[in-house]
Order: structure tokens, then C-alpha cells, then sequence
């Protein structure tokens, strides 16, 4: 390999089928990569149309969209900077996941996935045809010759393909490796797509570029964090996570320093936060829509879900209802009004103590006259469904959903109710994890913007009198991520300590509830197995685990 090579990584925020809005972005990283006198300009996977496509895929005017935008920035390529850009290739019925080897207006090379995922949200081989040529593309930099080892996607994160991919392109003379890719976070995996990279990269002597999609796209957050790594296994550059950025670095002469540059999102918990909060602001700006409204009960979820709407939408953007009820206490209005307060937010308060006696009298032929007891608890949180609805379809907003993953496993939760909305914030976030996130964002701030006696009190959906949520949540919620996360059997769970009596309540619980989550809003995903795409099952489903 030459001597040095400037590199450039566009770490770019895409909408899928925003061709026009994608076609912006790239011309402008291009055009800024130009004047800084790049070599070589990597674009993550699938930037001109976004990610993923799904069925859109099927529609003849989306491939024909792509083909155009692609040919626009072809031409405006005219210079010797070389550009890697991924899009959709057809080639006669078949699909390919691709990326376009541009320079001085012409296509110098296509190289195609060879590893389709079909894991979680990427059920890529429904749509794409797999490459069979594992091959380095030879192009000019400098004068001289380079041959670069380009594999697109996240396949690199899993070990034996990688290794036979990069082994091939490294026998075959490729003096670097360059990885257009559109990797999601997980916070549970996070770490692994760059370790196994950094293992690869030193055991082979070969440098590796890996460019990154940073985007909300429905339930997927795409990370970022594009990064370069040294023939040594070091990352030498990296972008922050959760930003748009145009990464420069220098390769060759300084590839075996190591970098000392400091990156943003250092925790686990900064990194989930900022992911959540790029979910919401790209969801809403993506859909059209600038106002989100939740309720607020003094609770731990919708606190931490009005602390993440305030940050991705601006607080003049969030609106709170607090709906007391007979049944509210004190301690809960205030703390909701207090916490609007501390994040500037708009705060309303209906009370709901009269639509609430008024269906009680309404249906009184239906109900029984004895105590109150669950049908009347789910009303009420139905009543307050509406409100929310009703503010936001008058509004021109969205609603933002507060549950939690414990919760949604354990069907804790009622249908139309305090299950409405448009998307779940936290919903693949354990009980545990909401309170971690929410001590994390005061002390990111050294003051107690979500007021410490909501992170103190035992929780509660005051439906009742002196009602607390039946779970012990320090043991419930691993024990349901061990459930959902790591699919974890009966017996495995028992033999690690947990009380018997305990797992089977918890399992069954889960599979009764399977209806619930069948009908809940799309959640923003951060782990591996979400209630989602992740993880499918049958409603009906008599099968003993």
C-alpha cells in the first residue's frame, strides 16, 4: 500500500426512500470530502435509499428511483477522489445488497453482500441473492495502485463468515479492508461488531474502515460509531455515536499510533439514553410530526420517557397531562408537576374522577355492585387512553407510550389503555434499566431533574387504594430478561436460584399475555430480542418451556 492515504468516513442519517433528501446528504459529504483533498470516501450500506427496505423493495418505481440518484451522484463525481456508495442492485430478477467503486464520473466497480442477515429486522434473503465472488477491487490512488477488500453489511460482526471473507480477500492481495455496513445498537451486543474486528484486523496484518449507518428507522437505532482500526488491531479514529459526521484520518504512516482522541456516549447508560432520544427525534421528524403529549402519573416510566422527549424534541414540543383520580395521592401530583417544571415542559391536569363515576353509572346493568376490582381498575387507565388521544388528535401529535419491557412481559399493562400510542420509548427497557437510566441522566446534570422520590418510592398504578405493583422488580425483571433475552428453560432457571413457584408464575404470565404485546406500539429497540421483530410467537400457543 501507498505510503498514506486520507480517508473519509460519511457516518450519515438516511430516511428510507428519501432519495431526494439522501441524494443531498451524500453530494454535500462529497463535495466537503473534495475540498479536504480526500483519497477515498466510504458511505455506509444502502446510503442512497435508507435502510431497511422491506417489501418496498417490490415496488418498480423504488429500484428505479435508486438507479437515478445513483446516476446523478455518479456525475457528479468528477474528480479522483473515489467514492464507496451502497444501493440496490438488480441484475435481471435478481437483487443485490451493493455498493458502487466510483471516480471521474464513472463506476469503476460493484461489489455485492456475499452473508445475508437474516436476523431480527433484516430478512434479507426474502429480498437479495447472495454474491458468490469474494474478489479485491483494484483502483488507483495516488497514482499507484490499491486493492481494496470490500464486504458490505453487519455480517463482519459474526466470526466464522468473517474470518473466510477477510482471509479470502487478504490471500488474494487486499491491501485494506473497507465495511459499508448499517449495524443497529443493542446494548446488550454492542461491543462485539468492533472487537471481533479489531481480533480479525491484527490477526491478519490488515487495516479495516467500518462506516456506519446513524439513524432512526422505525424501531431500529443505527448507531454510528464508524471507526478505523490498524493493521494491529487498534482503533485508531472513530466517529461519536448517534451523530452525523464526516471522520478524516491519515492511513499509512500513522497507522500504528494510537489514537488518544477522547469519543462522547463513554456508559452504557449515556449510550442507551442518546440512542433513545436519536429514536423519538428522527420517529417524529421522519412521520411529520413535531408534538408529542404523555401522561404523567409521578411515576419512574413516564418520567423517564417526558426526560427523553424533552432532549430529542426541545421541551416547547412535550406536553404533560397529569389525570388524577380518587385513587391519586398527593405525593404523585406533585412529583408529576414538579418534574414538568424541572424540564420546562407544557403541564395540564385532568382529573378524571367524574368521566370515571359517570361510566361506572352508564354501565352500572354490567358492572356488579360489590367492590371495585380489575375491570374497574382497566377503565380507568381507558379513560385516560382517551384523553391522550383525543389531546393528540387535536394537536396534530403523537403519543408517546411509558411502559416498560417488565411490564409488556408480564402483561401488566391494559389494551387501550396505557398501552396507546405511537411508539413505545421504553419499551425494551427492563424495570431495573428505566431506574438506571434515570439516575444516570441527574447525575449526567448533578441535580435531581427527575425528583429523587420518584426514583425512591415503590411503584405504583394507584387504581386502587393503597395499590403497589405486585413484583419484586430486583428479581422479576432478570429473571424476564433471562426469559426473553437468552431464552432461558424452566430448569436452567431453577438450577441458577430462582424460586420455582416464581419462574413458572413469570412464564405463564408471558404466554398469556402474548395477545397484549400482539397489539402493543412498535417499541424502540436497544437489545437483541425486543418484543418485536425479535422475538414472534404464537398467540395461541400451549407449549410448556
Amino acid at each position: 500500500m501507498i505510503s498514506e492515504i486520507k480517508m473519509g468516513l460519511a457516518q450519515i442519517n438516511t430516511t428510507v426512500g428519501d432519495f431526494k433528501g439522501n441524494r443531498k446528504k451524500i453530494s454535500q459529504k462529497i463535495e466537503r470530502a473534495e475540498k479536504k483533498e480526500v483519497d477515498i470516501l466510504v458511505f455506509p450500506e444502502m446510503a442512497i435509499s435508507g435502510y431497511p427496505h422491506s417489501d418496498l423493495l417490490k415496488q418498480d418505481d423504488y429500484l428505479d428511483n435508486i438507479d437515478s440518484a445513483l446516476s446523478q451522484i455518479v456525475q457528479s463525481v468528477d474528480s479522483s477522489l473515489i467514492v464507496i456508495l451502497g444501493f440496490v442492485n438488480q441484475v435481471g430478477e435478481d437483487l443485490y445488497s451493493s455498493v458502487a467503486v466510483i471516480q471521474d464520473q464513472d463506476i469503476e466497480a460493484i461489489v455485492s453482500k456475499s452473508i445475508l442477515s437474516d436476523l431480527d429486522l433484516f430478512n434479507e434473503s426474502k429480498y437479495f441473492t447472495a454474491s458468490g465472488k469474494v474478489e479485491p477491487v483494484e483502483i488507483e490512488v495516488q497514482e499507484e495502485k490499491v486493492r481494496l477488500g470490500i464486504e458490505p453489511g453487519g455480517n463482519l460482526l459474526y466470526q466464522e463468515p468473517t474470518e473466510a471473507i477477510i482471509q479470502k480477500l487478504v490471500d488474494r492481495g487486499a491491501d485494506l479492508i473497507i465495511n459499508p455496513t448499517a449495524l443497529p445498537f443493542y446494548y446488550d451486543r454492542e461491543q462485539d461488531h468492533r472487537q471481533t474486528i479489531k481480533k480479525q484486523s491484527q490477526k491478519y496484518s490488515v487495516p479495516v474502515i467500518s462506516c456506519n449507518l446513524v439513524a432512526g428507522q422505525d424501531e431500529a437505532i443505527f448507531e454510528g460509531g464508524s471507526f478505523i482500526c490498524n493493521k494491529n488491531g487498534e482503533v485508531i479514529e472513530q466517529a461519536n455515536f448517534f451523530e452525523e459526521s464526516l471522520l478524516l484520518s491519515k492511513m499509512g504512516k500513522k497507522e500504528n499510533e494510537q489514537s488518544t482522541q477522547q469519543y462522547k456516549n463513554e456508559t452504557d447508560e449515556s449510550k442507551i439514553f442518546d440512542a433513545l432520544v436519536l429514536g423519538v427525534q428522527d420517529y417524529f421528524s421522519k412521520t411529520g410530526f413535531d408534538r408529542a403529549v404523555l401522561g404523567l402519573s409521578g411515576g419512574i416510566d413516564s418520567a423517564l420517557t417526558a426526560t427523553i422527549a424533552k432532549d430529542a424534541l426541545g421541551s416547547e414540543n412535550v406536553t404533560g397531562i397529569s389525570m388524577p383520580s380518587q385513587y391519586t395521592s398527593d405525593m404523585s401530583n406533585s412529583d408529576a408537576q414538579k418534574l414538568a417544571g424541572n424540564l420546562g415542559i407544557s403541564f395540564d391536569i385532568i382529573p378524571v374522577k367524574n368521566m370515571y363515576d359517570s361510566f361506572l353509572n352508564e354501565m352500572s346493568n354490567i358492572l356488579d355492585k360489590g367492590e371495585p376490582e380489575v375491570t374497574e381498575e382497566n377503565l380507568q387507565a381507558r379513560i385516560r387512553g382517551d384523553i391522550l388521544m383525543s389531546w393528540a388528535n387535536k394537536n396534530d401529535a403523537l403519543v408517546l407510550n411509558t411502559g416498560n419491557k417488565t411490564e409488556l412481559a408480564l402483561g401488566y399493562c391494559t389494551m387501550y389503555g396505557d398501552m396507546c400510542g405511537a411508539i413505545g420509548v421504553l419499551a425494551d427497557l427492563s424495570k431495573t434499566k428505566v431506574y438506571d437510566l434515570a439516575k444516570y441522566y441527574n447525575h449526567k446534570h448533578d441535580q435531581s431533574i427527575i425528583p429523587s422520590r420518584i426514583i425512591e418510592r415503590q411503584p405504583s398504578a394507584e387504581l386502587k387504594m393503597n395499590q403497589v405493583d405486585p413484583f419484586d422488580y430486583e428479581v422479576v425483571s432478570p429473571l424476564v430478561d433471562e426469559i426473553i433475552g437468552e431464552n432461558k428453560s424452566r430448569a436452567e432457571l431453577i438450577e441458577k436460584g430462582y424460586n420455582e413457584k416464581l419462574v413458572d408464575d413469570i412464564n405463564q404470565r408471558i404466554v398469556r399475555n402474548e395477545f397484549k404485546r400482539s397489539q402493543a406500539p412498535i417499541p424502540l429497540k436497544v437489545t437483541t430480542v425486543a418484543f418485536d421483530h425479535g422475538r414472534y410467537f404464537p398467540i395461541v400457543n400451549k407449549f410448556k418451556h
